[in-house]
């Protein structure tokens, strides 16, 4: 009896440690409205309303802060934010690997407002009735706060407002809704 107790009290912290994974994996959708300057790259873009995804991994360096790299796609055409886009023959396709830093601040045992800056390598063309007339490529930052609710099984769902730029011609600002696995 006294040898099972100890090895049950030996094991115990490793539960512990075991409900604290530090990896997640998360998918986000964000639905966005659009704002473009009239440059020459941008000129012929219509359309005020995107959508796009997010696929990415996320590491917990603490309780309240984690890094992540993701892939981001999305265009103009999937949603129609504004009546206005189902009428335009313009749209913006884009994508590119996302890297974040999120600091999380807790509100109880499974509820958090965080706070996330991201870093985007991103690439986009305009295209006009099938052509690309505008195309543009870099580096941007952006900028996401909202809610976070994630349940002991590991699955967590996450709302927020973002913020993107696209270089110097493309701003991207939206609602974001994103489920997450942590292992």
């Amino acid at each position: 009896m006294k040898p099972a107790l100890l090895l049950c009290t030996a094991l115990l912290p490793l539960h512990a440690v075991a409900n604290t994974s530090s990896h997640s994996v998360e998918y986000q959708m964000d639905f966005s409205a659009m704002d473009s300057d009239r440059s020459d790259i941008t000129h012929e873009l219509n359309d005020v309303g995107s959508f796009h995804n997010t696929l990415s991994y996320r590491y917990a360096v603490t309780d309240w802060l984690s890094v992540g790299v993701g892939y981001l796609w999305g265009d103009s055409e999937d949603f129609a934010l504004w009546p206005v886009d189902l009428f335009t023959d313009s749209k913006l396709e884009y994508q590119g690997i996302q890297y974040s830093v999120r600091l999380q601040l807790p509100l109880s045992q499974r509820n958090r407002f965080y706070l996330q800056a991201n870093g985007l390598d991103f690439d986009y063309d305009v295209l006009d009735d099938g052509e690309t007339v505008g195309s543009d490529d870099g580096f941007d930052f952006g900028l996401s706060a909202g809610w976070r609710y994630e349940w002991d099984i590991g699955l967590g769902l996450k709302v927020g407002y973002d913020y993107q730029k696209l270089g110097d011609h493309i701003d991207i600002k939206g609602i974001s809704i994103a489920l997450s696995y942590r292992f």
